[in-house]
């Protein structure tokens, strides 16, 4: 789904020497910063472990995934594109 059609983007949020922007806008940035911070913050509390924030992630949904899981459903459950996960 599209942000901006989750969005209402009448409402505007004025900044001071910057146009006026959607809110939908704002939030879309705000969370697309707050999701790499996320991913840098776990990167360095898995270092020791020698293991990523994509890899835990891969591993998490494996074991919820239960066995015999396909590449195609583990990718089906991640929401990523199976090419991805090569």
């Amino acid at each position: 789904m599209k942000i901006a059609a989750i969005c209402d983007s009448s409402r505007t949020v004025q900044l001071p020497k910057l146009q006026a922007l959607p809110v939908c806008a704002l939030s879309a940035g705000i969370v697309a910063r707050v999701t790499r911070r996320w991913r840098k913050l776990l990167d360095e509390r898995l270092k020791d472990l020698g293991v990523t924030q994509a890899r835990w992630t891969t591993m998490v949904y494996l074991q919820q995934g239960g066995e015999g899981l396909t590449q195609r459903e583990l990718a089906r459950l991640m929401a990523i594109e199976n090419p991805t996960l090569v």
